[in-house]
């Protein structure tokens, strides 16, 4: 049920911007994978942006849940089917090295958005973006931004936004 308290603001301003955005939703081990994408589609409806959906999937920040593995993949499964289906896009998935182990290595095929503060990834993860820093600047924005690198050429990053507009 929780919305970030800046997210009309921010909306406004990263439209205005001109670059691509996208939205993601922090995924909630005890919450629903229905309950949850039906929030998330209803907070976006009016807008999903130019970048695909993301759901974060990650052990830290997370309340333990009584579901075990399976039972978590399948509400993460369920999440990713509905926003998928009613928008009509793939989504992809924001993970860290070990949730991406525990949870989503071999269970799904979508685009990885990986957050690892070290060297680049571990190769055997497929990742499309890589989260490498929380401490990034830019003009218009406050405070700090995060900052991810693309997987491919200026080329790939053409045809990327192409495939998820």
């Amino acid at each position: 049920t929780y919305t970030d308290k800046r997210f009309e603001i921010n909306s406004k301003g990263v439209k205005q911007s001109g670059l691509p955005y996208g939205f993601y939703h922090f995924f909630r081990f005890r919450k629903s994978g229905k309950e949850q994408a039906n929030n998330f589609l209803n907070k976006i409806r009016q807008n999903p942006g130019k970048l695909p959906p993301v759901i974060d999937v990650e052990e830290w920040g997370n309340q333990s849940s009584d579901k075990n593995t399976e039972n978590l993949r399948a509400e993460i499964r369920a999440f990713i089917d509905i926003v998928g289906k009613k928008l009509g896009t793939d989504i992809m998935i924001y993970t860290n090295p070990s949730t991406y182990h525990r949870l989503i290595e071999g269970h799904f095929d979508n685009k990885i958005w990986i957050c690892a503060f070290t060297d680049e990834p571990d190769k055997k993860i497929n990742w499309q973006f890589w989260q490498h820093s929380h401490y990034g600047t830019i003009k218009g924005v406050e405070g700090n931004v995060d900052l991810n690198t693309f997987k491919g050429t200026k080329d790939n990053w053409r045809s990327f936004l192409r495939e998820t507009q």
